[in-house]
């Protein structure tokens, strides 16, 4: 799987927990105001049941924001 999602602002993370393997996770310093794509991929265990997705900012810094998050599974796209 790919997790992905657009995010505008300072240190906004994106990753997953729980995928019975190593736990993916990405972030960026900053956007400069614009919009930029993080995705990590996915990659779960074969006892692996759910997965809980994360989108957050870092304390004491401004708001973020994010869109269009997405998760498309095995052999779909998601729908605009």
């Amino acid at each position: 799987y790919t997790l992905s999602a657009y995010v505008n602002g300072a240190y906004v993370y994106l990753g997953a927990t729980g995928t019975g393997t190593a736990d993916p996770s990405t972030w960026t310093p900053g956007t400069n105001g614009t919009y930029q794509r993080l995705s990590v991929t996915i990659t779960t265990g074969p006892n692996t049941r759910s997965v809980t997705v994360y989108l957050h900012g870092w304390y004491g810094q401004p708001a973020y924001y994010a869109d269009d998050v997405t998760m498309p599974g095995p052999g779909g796209t998601p729908t605009p």
